[in-house]
């Protein structure tokens, strides 16, 4: 392609720091020009948002941030887009780097692996729930059947009513086991149970 007398015409276009890309040049398009219109909106566009993430910039974020854990988290990110010079010029030490990206790791895959938990565990629980609440029901109309001709009506209306409340529990209880994950009511119980699980891994 760069040959100097048979390679193609060609554009070499770099667009961002260490990605260059490698154009045709056709015929019927002026390509430089068409190139540098782009090139020129997309400056222009992000010149007056884009953050400049120099060492003054990049250390005031990190003032920002209450947990130890946030700033780790930020320095490994950092680290999968700058070089370990640009990570020493940003105010960092890059010998800390691998072992905290591996922290980084382990916690990711533990959060993956809680969130999974839960989720059994929920349902789990939920079944546990549905089962003791069927037994209660089995016994409480058991009890009926055998106090009928005894007890009084009131009496025997009030277990009725305590029955109907059970079994409105239970339907409550499918009702969560066949949710969806992303439904709130499942989504809560979920979350408590994997903030358990984690509860010990970041510290």
């Amino acid at each position: 392609l760069l040959h100097e007398k048979h390679g193609l015409r060609i554009n070499i276009i770099r667009i961002t720091e260490g990605f260059e890309y490698v154009a045709l040049r056709p015929d019927e398009v002026d390509l430089e020009s068409f190139l540098l219109d782009i090139f020129s909106a997309c400056s222009t566009k992000s010149g007056h948002s884009a953050l400049v993430l120099d060492k003054e910039t990049v250390q005031g974020i990190v003032t920002t941030m209450d947990s130890e854990w946030d700033k780790i988290c930020l320095r490994v990110i950092l680290r999968s887009i700058f070089s370990r010079e640009e990570m020493t010029a940003l105010g960092f030490d890059p010998d800390n780097l691998p072992s905290m990206t591996e922290r980084v790791k382990f916690v990711v895959e533990e959060v993956k692996n809680a969130n999974e938990a839960a989720a059994d565990l929920v349902k789990l629980r939920l079944n546990s729930k549905k089962e003791k609440l069927e037994k209660e029901i089995k016994e409480k109309e058991n009890l009926l059947q055998k106090k009928t001709n005894i007890w009084s009506s009131k009496t025997l209306e009030e277990i009725q009513s305590e029955v109907q409340k059970l079994k409105e529990k239970v339907e409550d209880t499918e009702g969560l086991l066949h949710s969806q994950p992303t439904e709130s009511n499942y989504q809560r119980k979920r979350q408590m149970l994997k903030l358990q699980a984690l509860s010990n891994v970041i510290d």
